[in-house]
């Protein structure tokens, strides 16, 4: 038997060295569910926005399918030509082209989110609808720096790469404990068997027929010993050890840095999106009440004969893309709520 009374706390030092890597670990761990969330509610936000566009194709291929059914009563009885049915047969194969493709994108956007939320895609599944009012949307944000500092004090990476800087600590002290003294001690006990017999220790005389077992006790011995060991020269093993636990312990400080950094720098992108898409979310309503009362007031001129059918069917484009970009500010404002939510660890 044999220990190592003093090693210079070399084997102290890397169970803490082996404490700090799984500590950092269990963070990465962490960290892949944290990001594994934020694309779910990436892609589920997605699939809502699809389905948002989806209904405002819909909405306005029903509105072009009345017109185009007016429009053919009123030349069949010969109030209007056929150029008007043309163009409004042509608006609605364009906008039914447009809806396909939006529904395409839904489909892919959906299976995406199923993949990476590991479901069946061959079963049926439908995206619940987020209720979210305009108060909620527009209420206002905390502070940037009090959404930092939680974000800071619970990020993930940032804690992994603290701990690995920790480990990386302790294997510099670990490497340089190989220059301390070492203190040893070593215990042995035994015995031995000759076929030419053994002495008898309580008789003093030499027994020719002693057994196997006769031989054990009267062969058995015991001994210790204590060694001090000083190193002094190992062709400089020690030395690069060193060396090399000192440039992961550099390296380890830079990536902690660079955690600190990402992570600032990630919350202050979303967060002036939030702010962006709050604005651009109070310009979208306005903008799409007014396009309202500019479709309405341009619809009644149109049906009164008092304007053409291109200036009718750009004011309809026009709010329709309002309606589009309301939408897309909407959950822009949703995603980046969200997201800021999961970067404070809610």
């Amino acid at each position: 038997m044999s220990t190592v009374l003093f090693g210079g706390f070399a084997d102290t030092y890397n169970l803490k060295q082996m404490n700090a890597d799984e500590e950092a670990a269990q963070h990465g761990i962490s960290a892949q569910n944290v990001f594994v969330r934020s694309n779910v509610l990436a892609y589920y936000l997605n699939a809502l926005l699809d389905r948002e566009n989806i209904k405002i194709s819909h909405d306005r291929i029903e509105l072009l399918e009345r017109q185009l059914d007016r429009e053919i009563k009123r030349e069949f009885v010969e109030v209007d030509n056929l150029e008007l049915v043309y163009n409004f047969r042509s608006q609605l194969a364009n906008e039914k082209l447009k809806g396909v493709n939006l529904e395409n994108k839904y489909k892919t956007d959906l299976l995406i989110l199923l993949q990476v939320m590991c479901l069946d895609p061959d079963k049926a599944y439908d995206v619940e609808d987020y209720n979210i009012s305009p108060e909620e949307i527009l209420s206002e944000v905390e502070p940037f720096d009090t959404v930092l500092a939680a974000s800071l004090d619970f990020s993930l990476d940032l804690k992994r790469a603290e701990a690995s800087n920790q480990s990386a600590a302790y294997q510099f002290k670990s490497a340089k404990s190989g220059r301390s003294p070492t203190i040893n001690f070593f215990r042995r006990v035994g015995s031995n068997y000759s076929s030419n017999g053994a002495l008898n220790p309580k008789s003093g005389e030499f027994d020719p027929d002693a057994d196997f077992n006769t031989q054990f006790g009267f062969n058995e011995f015991e001994y210790f010993n204590f060694s001090f060991n000083v190193p002094i020269f190992n062709r400089w093993k020690t030395n690069n050890a060193i060396q090399v636990a000192k440039i992961n312990v550099l390296n380890s400080e830079l990536d902690t840095k660079q955690a600190y950094q990402a992570i600032v720098n990630s919350v202050q992108r979303v967060y002036l999106d939030l702010i962006s898409a709050q604005k651009t979310y109070k310009a979208a309503q306005e903008n799409l009440m007014a396009l309202n009362q500019s479709y309405e007031f341009s619809s009644k001129r149109y049906e009164t004969g008092n304007t053409d059918f291109f200036t009718y069917l750009e004011s309809l484009n026009d709010k329709n893309r309002a309606e589009s970009e309301l939408a897309n500010a909407k959950y822009s404002i949703v995603f980046r709520k969200k997201i800021l939510d999961i970067y404070k660890g809610l």
